[in-house]
């Protein structure tokens, strides 16, 4: 038999074009399908019904110009891995944008004829969209809740995608948990002459550096008498102490030193720095008064004077003494 054929292109020998047609459809990132969707019973659930869960599960019928695009973009990617490597390599993560996802969509819209035009989309599908949906609302199980009508999405496609920029991490965290705190006013006005140690001194007593003596020296077994005192007794005395002269809360830092060279195996000492300054110099105020004199006619006596003292202790018809029945509302001077 002879044959003849038609539209082939010049010095062509294929007669037969294959064409794949897939049997599963890529689905945007957005669009997720799990196993926890389907759902199969055997007998034991059939036969043993449990009570439903109620959900508050709303269904919407959705069209959009965007989602459209997307798959148009999504086909001309082989696989999801290949997307994902626009944007999610390690070194994007701290850049200002996804610089591989940017030169992508600058290529793909470079190639493609038209724009965008939301309004002439819903235009076009407007009057579809009316028997549309109610011919979609006869179908949908009616104790499911669905949204009247068909609503306009307004998103974002895949070549869109936000980028939070992240800082470099330069700065290191040594402390697990950091502690801070806030030096008042009271730091500038400590007295520093009777507040530190007098140690330099050969001797001294209570009397030296009083304000050190009152507030930071530690009690010890000397403060009390022989047998007066015991562990117990001088410890809780310093917690009081400590109690007494704290303004807010406040945690000492531990100080090691490093280990001795010639000996490894010794165990560094460590040293536990002072809270006073943290606890007694947190306050962020300090509160002065003075005495603003007023001057007038006459005499200005003193606002210790009290001028109706005898008026007050002298008044007429008071009461007799019960011994020797003299008026007690008499004031004798310089008797």
């Amino acid at each position: 038999n002879q044959g003849k054929g038609m539209g082939y292109a010049t010095n062509s020998t294929s007669v037969v074009i294959n064409e794949f047609i897939f049997s599963q459809k890529k689905e945007l990132p957005e669009i997720s399908f799990t196993s926890d969707g389907v759902f199969i019973k055997g007998e034991e659930e059939e036969l043993f019904g449990e009570d439903e869960d109620i959900n508050d599960n709303i269904f919407a019928f959705e069209k959009s110009m965007y989602q459209v695009l997307s798959e148009e973009i999504f086909n001309t990617f082989t696989t999801v891995t290949e997307y994902t490597n626009l944007f999610l390599k390690p070194v994007d993560r701290y850049r200002e944008e996804y610089n591989r996802l940017k030169f992508f969509k600058e290529n793909y819209f470079a190639r493609v004829s038209g724009d965008l035009d939301f309004e002439r989309f819903t235009n076009y599908y407007k009057f579809l969209d009316s028997t549309i949906s109610a011919f979609i609302q006869q179908l949908h199980p009616a104790m499911s809740k669905f949204n009247e009508g068909i609503s306009d999405m307004v998103e974002s496609h895949i070549l869109e995608r936000p980028k939070y920029q992240r800082q470099f991490p330069f700065i290191t965290t040594r402390d697990t948990v950091p502690d801070g705190k806030i030096v008042g006013v009271k730091e500038r006005l400590y007295n520093w002459r009777s507040g530190h140690a007098p140690d330099y001194l050969d001797s001294y007593d209570d009397n030296d550096h009083c304000l050190w003596q009152k507030d930071r020296r530690e009690r010890t077994a000397a403060d009390f008498g022989a047998g007066e005192s015991n562990a117990g007794d001088l410890r809780k005395l310093n917690e009081l102490k400590t109690v007494i002269v704290s303004e807010v809360d406040g945690t000492s830092k531990s100080l090691g030193t490093s280990r001795v060279a010639t000996n490894p195996s010794n165990r560094p000492s460590i040293y536990e720095g002072g809270t006073y300054a943290v606890r007694s110099f947190g306050r962020q105020y300090h509160l002065s008064y003075e005495e603003q004199k007023t001057i007038h006619s006459g005499i200005n006596y003193g606002h210790q004077k009290i001028r109706d003292y005898i008026i007050d202790h002298t008044r007429p018809h008071g009461n007799l003494g019960a011994d020797n029945s003299v008026p007690q509302n008499v004031m004798v001077v310089g008797v």
